[in-house]
């Protein structure tokens, strides 16, 4: 479960037209971003949403885009369930933070139904004036998150530990996270069956007893680097493919030791009662 604001890069490796026109097609579904009758939250910056593809391709054609090039990007600012934001307010913060892309063509949609509020962004590489194209990376990821978490705290909202383009990311592929937003990822199954099973499980091997009361196999042997888990019959994944590092080995050991003093400090006689 996503716990506090953050914006992720949802990496399109199919750049052609149809993908654009598909992706833009999945972030503008109604029955993702209508509220009711009257009330639809998805905007065109610098272009009309029903004919933001078209209003793409043709900025794309006039600057001579190349056609192995990068066509668009797709973004996506979800909110913890737990946090105070509307839908409204959602939409308003994305369509801030759309600035951040400059005089270009940009798609905000949010969408309402899952558990937590997110708004998708897809922008065209094109300047549609000077036609300067926009190259992202993980660094300029790190200055729209910062930019996002401006806009958090401006409305009163939690933000994340300012992010580190040096550590690796493991972002969701794009299939994944649209599994994901549906409820039907494994991996984020998987991810909050740890979750609940670290609130009780004090040493290794308590929590690879609950974890297989759950059904899930786990690999955690001294001599490997990595937790691997067995899911059903035909699916592993090691812990660096869950998306977060509180997943990674060094990072559960780190969490039961803190478990395992803290109970042991608990127990202890006090010094006025020795």
């Amino acid at each position: 479960m996503i716990r506090i604001a953050i914006v992720e890069n949802i990496a399109e490796q199919k750049q052609t037209p149809s993908a654009q026109k598909g992706v833009i097609e999945y972030c503008m579904q109604p029955q993702k971003t209508q509220a009711d009758e009257r009330t639809i939250y998805v905007s065109g910056v610098n272009c009309v949403p029903e004919f933001a593809n078209e209003s793409f391709l043709a900025t794309q054609n006039l600057y001579g885009h190349e056609p192995d090039g990068v066509r668009f990007y797709h973004y996506v600012q979800s909110f913890s369930p737990s946090e105070n934001v509307t839908p409204e307010l959602a939409h308003r913060i994305a369509l801030e933070l759309a600035s951040y892309f400059g005089n270009r063509e940009v798609l905000v949609a949010t969408h309402l139904d899952s558990d937590h509020l997110h708004s998708h962004f897809v922008i065209d590489s094109y300047d549609i004036d000077s036609g300067k194209k926009l190259h992202m990376n993980k660094f300029t990821l790190a200055d729209l998150r910062n930019q996002s978490d401006a806009l958090c705290m401006k409305y009163g909202l939690s933000v994340l530990p300012q992010y580190d383009p040096k550590v690796k990311s493991t972002n969701l592929r794009p299939r994944e996270y649209r599994a994901a937003m549906k409820g039907e990822s494994w991996k984020m199954r998987l991810c909050a069956e740890i979750d609940e099973v670290m609130r009780y499980a004090r040493t290794e091997d308590e929590f690879k007893k609950l974890m297989r009361r759950r059904g899930y196999g786990v690999i955690w042997e001294p001599g490997r680097k990595y937790i691997t888990y067995v899911v059903g019959e035909n699916k592993r994944v090691r812990d660096i493919r869950l998306h977060e590092t509180k997943y990674e080995k060094r990072c559960m050991e780190r969490e039961l030791l803190r478990e395992t003093l803290k109970k042991r400090n608990s127990s202890a006689p006090s010094k006025e009662n020795s």
